[in-house]
């Protein structure tokens, strides 16, 4: 079964001039992840790292002096006292690729978990070279396996300079490498739905892969996580036909059903009666609207656009905790202009 998807970026950066580089990891994977990280460039020690889930909350940890100073809302800030060269966990991948890779090779890591406010020792081995095909293509791989305090993960680098990530297994997950490229910061990304074959234009930073969801798997639907990994906006397809008549008499009577269908997926979903606007879709009249709802304890905002383009219906729906919308309608509104019927 489909579960997700992930990206893995890295950037070039500085601080106080020093070169550094800036890694960064966005997740879908049931719960939505994200970490950004600065490290030394020469010797990729840590520098700062903020690790985010949606469901678990913030950790941010800053490396100075032997130590890790941990901020977590809500609960406070911690300082934990480092012995000799420690990692950041979310740089593992990264810095695994740095290392001289050959058969036989071995290593001991000392990472440290910000959430867990621990230190914990990684074992890397290098056990063979495979063949292995994958969407991104063919590659000669470093099999290599990390013993973790609670079992094996299992990578597979690629044997050329790049030693770009193509495989993984751990924990009843695998995951395959789908592209591997190099993007200008400032480049707007456009993904185009085969099945009907419409097309979002998301703004740079930010990821668009098929909604992998049950609850999306009878539609023509994508999901694009902003660059900051605060919300997630759901492009959903369907064509008229498939709707009633009473359905498709009038926008209003659309996005009724919609509602109603939200409401029984989840009863808190609140639509607030005075956001309701006139707006368009790839050039067509539509309808959008604000709701309330909860997914588990988080307050969620919902940002939903409703139209009809050609033989399509439309529905464009970004969801974001209430502490992170300030300023997130104009990210949906920067989705709902990058629709194209194609």
């Amino acid at each position: 079964m489909k579960a997700g998807f992930a990206r893995y970026t890295i950037r070039r950066g500085s601080i106080d001039g020093r070169p550094t580089w800036k890694l960064e990891s966005l997740q879908l994977v049931g719960a939505r992840l994200l970490s950004q990280l600065e490290v030394e460039a020469g010797s990729m020690k840590p520098i700062h790292s903020v690790w985010k889930s949606l469901q678990l909350g913030t950790a941010e940890t800053t490396y100075a002096s032997g130590k890790a100073d941990i901020k977590i809302p809500k609960v406070g800030e911690k300082s934990v006292e480092l012995s000799g060269v420690v990692y950041d966990n979310e740089e593992a991948i990264q810095l695994i690729r740095r290392l001289p890779l050959a058969v036989g090779y071995k290593k001991n890591l000392a990472v440290f978990l910000g959430m867990a406010a621990m230190t914990t020792s990684v074992e890397i081995k290098v056990v063979g070279i495979e063949k292995i095909e994958v969407p991104a293509g063919s590659f000669d791989c470093y099999k290599t396996q990390l013993k973790l305090i609670n079992g094996v993960q299992t990578f597979w680098f690629a044997t050329d300079r790049r030693r770009a990530l193509v495989k993984f297994e751990g924990g009843g997950v695998s995951a395959v490498a789908t592209s591997i490229a190099n993007i200008p910061d400032d480049t707007p990304i456009t993904t185009t739905e085969r099945k009907l074959g419409y097309s979002v234009t998301t703004p740079a930073g930010w990821i668009t892969r098929p909604d992998q969801r049950p609850a999306a798997a009878q539609k023509a639907a994508l999901i694009a996580i902003d660059d900051e990994g605060t919300g997630a906006t759901f492009v959903q397809v369907q064509l008229k036909k498939d709707f009633s008549a009473d359905a498709l008499a009038s926008l209003r009577a659309f996005a009724a059903h919609q509602i109603a269908a939200a409401k029984k997926a989840n009863p808190t979903f609140q639509v607030h009666e005075d956001s309701w606007k006139e707006t368009t879709i790839d050039g067509q009249p539509a309808l959008s609207f604000v709701a309330d709802h909860m997914t588990g304890e988080i307050k969620m905002i919902a940002h939903v656009t409703e139209a009809f383009v050609g033989d399509n219906t439309v529905d464009i729906c970004s969801s974001v905790p209430v502490e992170g919308a300030e300023g997130y309608h104009a990210k949906h509104e920067a989705i709902v202009a990058g629709y194209r019927n194609n």
